[in-house]
């Protein structure tokens, strides 16, 4: 416990050692006002074509206990003719009128969609061995974070788990086959609306139009957590959403670090207009999340979450820096950037750090 302390501690102070004796970059970081009106212009790339917003009209479908846990089955429309389902997830012992901090929990490519981050896997077949049900265990953010205080809210992502096509309901693995399955019909059916940065944070914002709505929830404490692909979203929605105050990216893809595009008004101008490849169209994604909470898990074996996703530490801080006075930056400790060496994966040691961290940015009094 005394070295997974240590851990911890060294964690929680890289804000600090980020911002000691290290000089600014000498280029000025881009007004946060200018590259806002950009990013806006760069994501109208994805929504053309995109249907009219509907009102979500939530229904409780049934609910039931697990792990000592109360959870509800939510159904909601995202499109006119599409309702979708989630599940919200309660802790113990709630007293009437308390307000919890929400954490929507995203799963990866996965055929267990949903079910993953809860572990509520009876339905499927019993892991093979020692290793998958480490894997499985790693990936039950919603049920630890839960256990841990929080609500937490799990839907699937469009192509996955009960939203497979009908004709990948019954498979047993190639879980991205059915998703591209799903996008090839996706895309003739809404032809310029970009399924991954248009359909799927379309779909988890409105989930979080009602969410933020209920009287169990606090709408000011909103985070966001993902591995893998839904590492992916969970950057993805962070960026889109400003109700989205912290968000933990667990080998969810790396960047292309282009410093032009966090002090260059001229560069980033030209770069809208363009649709970026994701390595290099993340220096937009984290740039548009900051001020807000970021924690960056990587894998420094894992060919997912390549380690040039480190080299753009400083411009991190520096982007902080510039949108935050220096005492704001080590006081809150928004940024934390964790190397492991657990390859694509997330062992107990890495998410309590990343637990501990959500406690920090939506629990702690300010």
């Amino acid at each position: 416990m005394k070295k997974a302390s240590l851990l911890i501690t060294a964690l929680f102070s890289t804000a600090a050692m980020l911002a000691e004796n290290i000089p600014v970059s000498e280029k000025p970081m881009i007004e946060q006002k200018f590259f806002e009106e950009q990013y806006s212009l760069y994501r109208a790339h994805f929504s053309k074509n995109a249907p009219a917003k509907v009102d979500p009209a939530p229904q409780m479908e049934k609910e039931f206990q697990f792990q000592g846990l109360k959870v509800q089955v939510l159904s909601y429309q995202v499109e006119a003719d599409e309702r979708i389902r989630g599940y919200l997830v309660f802790p113990e012992k709630m007293t009437p009128g308390e307000k919890r901090p929400l954490v929507l929990c995203l799963h990866g490519t996965s055929l267990y969609g949903k079910d993953a981050p809860l572990g509520y896997l009876a339905a499927y077949a019993p892991a093979k061995n020692k290793t998958e049900e480490n894997k499985r265990i790693n990936r039950m953010q919603a049920l630890h974070l839960a256990q841990r205080g929080f609500i937490c809210f799990l839907p699937d992502r469009a192509g996955y788990g009960v939203r497979r096509p009908p004709e990948y309901k019954n498979i047993t693995h190639n879980a991205a086959k059915a998703q591209n399955a799903y996008i090839k019909e996706h895309a003739k059916n809404h032809p310029g609306w970009d399924y991954r940065r248009g359909k799927v944070i379309h779909d988890l914002q409105q989930a979080l139009d009602f969410l933020v709505k209920m009287p169990e929830i606090d709408g000011e404490k909103i985070g966001v957590i993902g591995h893998s692909l839904g590492g992916t979203d969970s950057a993805e929605l962070a960026a889109a959403d400003k109700r989205i105050k912290a968000a933990v990216v667990s080998c969810g893809g790396g960047i292309t670090f282009r410093p032009e595009l966090w002090n260059d008004p001229a560069a980033l101008k030209e770069a809208v207009k363009k649709f970026l490849i994701m390595p290099e169209e993340r220096n937009l994604t984290f740039q548009a999340i900051i001020p807000r909470g970021i924690f960056l898990l990587v894998g420094v074996t894992d060919k997912y979450s390549p380690q040039s996703m480190m080299h753009s530490t400083r411009i991190f801080r520096d982007c902080y820096l510039a949108r935050m006075s220096r005492k704001e930056f080590e006081k809150r400790q928004p940024f934390v950037a964790m190397l492991h060496s657990a390859g694509h994966d997330m062992p107990e040691y890495v998410r309590d750090a990343m637990y501990r961290w959500l406690e920090m940015q939506l629990m702690s009094p300010r």
